[in-house]
């Protein structure tokens, strides 16, 4: 009988060191997931300001606009697209929207395995993708927005990683795009 009862207090106590692991983890992934995105978006620009014509990213397979935007050049790779390097009205703009679809299409996932909204014209139709172009809080634990700030000149990233106690806790980092480029 003392053997069942200590066996039950080891399986209670190991069920809640569990619980409290598997948060740690998913919340260190999605502070991952977040620095990959910015340091990926940020190398991007710097190509583009060393005088490359355009990057070459992931997209849909669906077709259409949302899929192929604003490109150049013959790219016959399914799934991907050469973003121009280009300045002026809308250049954020794009740069978000096409960023937001390389993440998702480039087997980014939510770190919490959780679904959120979805649309073509928010970034694709995966219920468990890692990002959206939208500019409020994200609500879904995992899921980072991505979207422009046209009158700072910035690209914003917000990332729900969440905190301990299944909260909403948040990380955002802005990056410059080049004044010439993209």
């Amino acid at each position: 009988m003392v053997v069942v009862a200590i066996i039950g207090i080891l399986a209670a106590v190991g069920v809640v060191a569990y619980g409290k692991y598997t948060t740690s983890a998913k919340i260190t992934a999605a502070k991952q997931q977040h620095k990959q995105i910015v340091d990926f978006i940020k190398a991007s620009y710097a190509q583009c300001a060393l005088g490359e014509n355009y990057i070459v990213l992931k997209t849909c397979d669906y077709g259409g606009f949302p899929c192929n935007g604003l490109k150049v050049g013959n790219n016959s790779t399914p799934g991907e697209i050469n973003r121009p390097c280009k300045s002026g009205p809308g250049s954020a703009s794009n740069s978000s929207y096409h960023f937001v679809f390389h993440f998702n299409y480039s087997q980014m996932k939510n770190p919490y395995g959780l679904d959120g909204p979805i649309g073509a014209n928010i970034g694709g139709k995966m219920k468990d993708q890692c990002c959206l172009m939208q500019s409020w809080d994200p609500r879904t634990l995992g899921r980072t927005h991505i979207w422009n700030n046209w009158p700072d000149s910035k690209i914003s990233i917000k990332t729900n990683i969440g905190d301990s106690n299944g909260k909403n806790k948040y990380i955002i980092d802005e990056v410059d795009w080049p004044k010439s480029g993209f």
